[in-house]
């Protein structure tokens, strides 16, 4: 009996633990298989249209209208996942979620407890549910051709991957990515993660990582480069711009939302919009 006592007990100490790993584990497996059907999509609409820049795909023209290439983007959207589940075209996220959790069509219930963890980060979306149960919301709020880029020395609003017109700033959508579809814990940093596309090059990237930063930093024509024609001032530029924006990033990996690094993004939900890029950093593992 003592010993069968015991063992209960440290099963009652590690049990939590191990199931914790287990799901870490599971969300990072949704997180990597996400990030490789989205980085094929792009790769496989540039080599359908026979272009050098997603920009000038089908999917990247009608992404980049916002708003108005909604339904264009939908049916662009839908040859590249035949086998989805469910599509929903033009809709807020939050929504979204509880609609589909509690059959609420006004989402009066429960779009506040939402809003109260998604609202920073929240956008109008084109939303894909796939086979395998990964829902896609890429952003269709913001960027188009009316838009205009928020400056990230303007204060501590992110700005990843969010706001300025795909033509200006090279990353500029941002895509939301719910490992386990609809199930819990519909978390950020847990099974709600986002990553930011790049217009030229049609790469893929966690949001607000160092690749977002040097690409607003460097290429931008807002802050950057791009308008430098002189040879050696480009080259000079590019070194102070590439300095500039190590900086900013390093500045941001301890910022209180970046992803479980203060008391703050350990309580609200919405702090932890990069958790996407902490754990590529960390080798595809959640270390926090």
């Amino acid at each position: 009996m003592i010993t069968l006592g015991i063992i209960g007990v440290v099963a009652a100490l590690t049990l939590p633990t191990l199931i914790g790993n287990y799901k870490k584990t599971v969300y990072v497996t949704g997180l990597q298989k996400a990030y490789s059907v989205l980085n094929n999509m792009t790769k496989t609409a540039m080599a359908k249209d026979d272009v050098s820049t997603f920009i000038d795909t089908d999917l990247g023209q009608a992404w980049d209208k916002g708003y108005d290439g909604a339904d264009n983007f939908e049916n662009q959207l839908r040859s590249f996942f035949p086998n989805a589940v469910d599509f929903f075209k033009h809709i807020h996220y939050c929504r979204l979620y509880c609609q589909k959790l509690y059959n609420d069509s006004n989402a009066s219930n429960c779009l506040y407890d939402y809003r109260k963890g998604l609202s920073s980060v929240s956008f109008d979306s084109n939303c894909v549910l796939s086979s395998d149960n990964i829902l896609y919301c890429f952003n269709v709020g913001s960027g188009n051709q009316n838009g205009g880029q928020i400056d990230p020395q303007d204060g501590d609003r992110e700005f990843a991957g969010k706001i300025a017109p795909m033509m200006e700033y090279g990353f500029a959508r941002q895509i939301m990515v719910d490992v386990n579809g609809f199930r819990q814990p519909n978390q950020l940093g847990r099974d709600i993660f986002f990553f930011a596309i790049g217009a030229k090059s049609g790469k893929v990237v966690p949001d607000g990582s160092i690749a977002v930063y040097k690409d607003y930093y460097v290429n931008s024509a807002r802050v950057g480069c791009a308008n430098v024609s002189d040879p050696r001032s480009k080259k000079a530029c590019e070194a102070a711009k590439e300095a500039q924006a190590q900086s900013q990033y390093d500045s941001y990996l301890t910022h209180y939302y970046h992803c479980f690094t203060s008391e703050y993004s350990s309580k609200y939900n919405y702090y932890n919009q990069y958790c996407s890029d902490r754990i590529v950093n960390d080798g595809w593992k959640m270390n926090y």
